[in-house]
């Protein structure tokens, strides 16, 4: 003979996986619950399980609001009528199984549908039924449910402290990348501005990099109004070739060929102003063209325009 408790539970495993999630949170909010689960599927389900088995007057107001989702037309405070849930088995084994466990009638309703639904479920569910019984058992220990009960509150107190830090810590990425963004809008309208003057225009720039990144090189040089001569980093025959040529300033993609390479060009070219690229990317050519170059070549041509005017 199976107990009414053991009964009850069972029946709550298999309705709460009958009725919808919609339904059971609407149930939580009749019952005051405040699940602490995701929304993702079965998790209500799982928690509302878990929990009738820690508390038994729960399990039975769970019953109670489980009935109706089964059994249309039910009235409340009373047990269904066993003709109800053998008319219900015979419609749909599993949810008159359901009813009919949530109200402990397993052993004592007599008919013979049931009688049949009954056995083959006790033979089917014989291992799930003896689990049941473990976990029921170690709920009884209250020593170690209390010893759970405060690894799991010490736990979700440490979550609920991850959480407000992940949250502090976005909203500060939010505001930093605001301001990112909003700089990087003044930097652009300024670099469109300082193009708009052509501030190189008449000047000859050797640029020593990726031949990859060549024609993007050039397109900056020309948008300030320089004229540009490449040569690849990686060839010192090239690079020794271009510098016969006459050039306002030299800039070099430093992670991109030889240390020779401008151990050369300062030995060839020794009067030319030499800036570095630390990196390939087109943002860096014209961050050095902008913050180095054109600054430099704007002092130096007023240094030679002094003497004349004096």
């Amino acid at each position: 003979m199976m107990a009414e408790p053991m009964q009850r539970l069972t029946g709550l495993q298999m309705a709460l996986g009958i009725v919808n999630e919609g339904m059971l949170w609407l149930i939580c909010q009749r019952l005051d619950l405040q699940p602490r689960c995701g929304r993702k599927r079965g998790q209500l389900a799982n928690w509302l399980f878990r929990e009738a088995c820690r508390h038994p007057q729960l399990a039975q107001r769970l019953a109670a609001e489980l009935t109706p989702c089964l059994l249309p037309g039910y009235r409340p405070g009373s047990p269904p009528e066993p003709q109800q849930v053998v008319s219900l088995l015979k419609r749909s084994r599993r949810k008159g199984l359901a009813l009919g466990l949530l109200w402990a009638m397993g052993d004592t309703l007599d008919d013979p549908a049931w009688a049949a639904a009954w056995n083959r479920w006790l033979k089917d569910s014989a291992d799930w039924r003896r689990r049941l019984e473990q976990y029921m058992a170690l709920l009884n220990d209250q020593e170690t449910v209390q010893v759970a009960q405060s690894i799991v509150t010490e736990a979700e107190a440490r979550r609920d402290r991850m959480r407000q830090a992940l949250v502090r810590m976005a909203r500060s990425y939010r505001e930093e990348m605001k301001r990112l963004k909003e700089t990087i809008a003044t930097l652009e309208e300024v670099n469109r501005q300082l193009a708009a003057l052509r501030p190189l225009q008449n000047t000859r720039i050797l640029v020593v990099g990726d031949p990859n990144h060549a024609g993007g090189y050039r397109q900056v040089v020309n948008r300030y109004g320089g004229d540009m001569v490449f040569a690849d980093g990686t060839s010192r025959q090239w690079v020794r070739k271009a510098l016969d040529g006459r050039y306002d300033a030299i800039v070099v993609v430093t992670a991109y060929g030889y240390h020779t390479t401008q151990m050369m060009i300062q030995k060839h070219a020794p009067e030319v102003p030499l800036f570095n690229a630390r990196r390939g990317g087109l943002g860096e050519m014209e961050r050095v063209l902008v913050t180095q170059v054109i600054p430099a070549l704007f002092k130096r041509l007023r240094s030679l325009d002094e003497p004349a005017s004096a």
